[in-house]
């Protein structure tokens, strides 16, 4: 009929002049115009300006005093003051190898943030393009109940069905049409949910693009684990881990560089008299209300709950990985049963349409061939894009993704 042709093309005849956008370009715009992208920027040059800091420390600092005073002759008196650390433990060492790492960590957590929003991305496209599945059945079952309601319809101006069939046919109609609405609202969730993850202005008319869905399948088993966990574990979730031990031993360094004397050598010029001065001070720490040895244990205790954090870290890691191999086998042979739960379905349906209109069977039959075709198509739908999604978090782990 004219309606079921104009209801399976009405979406395009709306998409004149709009715009595809594929995974890949989605995720592009992303990272260059997600705010926490740019946060996590604004965090690398605030930790590199620390580390500059910290290195200049090591140079002398230089002083210009001028003093004034009106009741001597020579009223203004400036003078310049230098001090250099000779020797102090080695804490500005330990303090620029600390500040080093923090500009490391601050860049891991830059990668982990992309990765972070490369998986919402991922998972947010694949919604709307199960979004997209769901609105072509239900249109498809629009268009069949309609169908079948016009024949039923003539069926029973002849007199050869009752009028309760064409009430339950004119229900399900209603139904469908419903579930449509339904279909085609979930989908512009998801349109705002992904135009959102990717800041940009929602739009509606956006066109997915659905080649992802025909990606070959992979092979892979649990005996794979170890192989890609050992590319998982260069993930900057586990590095920011193993960077923050690596932190926490120079800060403890770092105090106890506290414990031990300084040795400084301190220089005065006045510029009126032309006279200057030296001389070498030496401070060795005696008492200080044990400030600095409580301070020492506090710094040991944190690097070794960084160590432990380090190991759960990884523990973690390769329950997830292990995990998700077993999700993507899962999920495979989830979705081979219910393509053949589609396939059989199907048949059965097709056999129960021809017995209705032969006036074999009734309606309540036909009804429930129908429901449990509609609820295999489903199922199948579902099961492919859950295993889409499990062989996407896997590239992930493998290292795959993650390089825009």
């Amino acid at each position: 009929p004219l309606y079921c042709i104009m209801l399976l093309l009405g979406s395009h005849i709306t998409c004149s002049g709009q715009e595809l956008w594929t995974l890949e370009r989605c995720i592009e715009h992303g990272l260059r115009n997600n705010p926490d992208i740019e946060r996590g920027r604004l965090d690398i040059e605030i930790n590199d300006n620390l580390l500059l800091l910290s290195k200049t420390e090591v140079l002398p600092s230089l002083f210009l005093h001028i003093t004034h005073s009106p009741h001597s002759e020579k009223c203004i008196s400036p003078y310049f003051n230098s001090s250099l650390t000779l020797f102090g433990g080695l804490g500005k060492y330990f303090k620029i190898k600390a500040s080093e790492i923090s500009s490391k960590i601050s860049r891991h957590q830059l990668d982990a943030i992309r990765i972070d929003l490369i998986l919402s991305i991922i998972q947010s496209y694949l919604e709307a393009l199960m979004a997209q599945e769901m609105i072509k059945i239900s249109k498809n079952n629009l268009c069949s109940i309609e169908e079948q309601y016009l024949k039923s319809k003539v069926w029973f101006d002849n007199g050869k069905t009752t009028h309760s069939t064409l009430l339950e046919l004119d229900a399900q109609r209603s139904a469908e049409r419903v579930n449509l609405i339904i279909a085609q609202n979930r989908l512009a969730l998801e349109k705002i949910e992904l135009a959102h993850l990717i800041n940009c202005t929602p739009c509606q008319g956006m066109i997915l693009d659905s080649s992802l869905c025909h990606k070959p399948l992979r092979m892979v088993s649990v005996e794979d684990a170890d192989s890609i966990f050992q590319s998982a574990v260069k993930l900057p979730s586990v590095e920011i881990c193993r960077e923050r031990v690596e932190l926490s031993k120079y800060i403890t360094r770092g105090a106890q560089s506290a414990l031990s004397p300084t040795i400084s050598l301190d220089a005065t010029y006045d510029i009126r008299n032309n006279i200057g001065s030296y001389g070498i001070t030496l401070n060795i720490p005696i008492f200080n209300h044990y400030q600095h040895i409580i301070n020492v244990r506090n710094t040991k205790l944190e690097w070794q709950k960084e160590e432990i954090s380090l190991q759960q870290e990884l523990k973690e890691l390769y329950r997830e990985v292990f995990s998700t191999i077993q999700n993507v086998v899962s999920s495979h042979q989830a979705y081979i049963a219910a393509s053949d739960y589609l396939e059989h379905t199907t048949e059965i349906f097709y056999q129960m349409q021809n017995k209705f209109e032969m006036g074999i069977t009734g309606i309540t039959d036909y009804n429930i061939s129908k429901n449990n075709m509609i609820k295999a198509q489903i199922e199948k739908i579902k099961a492919k894009y859950q295993y889409i999604l499990e062989c996407e978090i896997l590239e992930i782990y493998e290292g795959k993704k993650g390089q825009w």
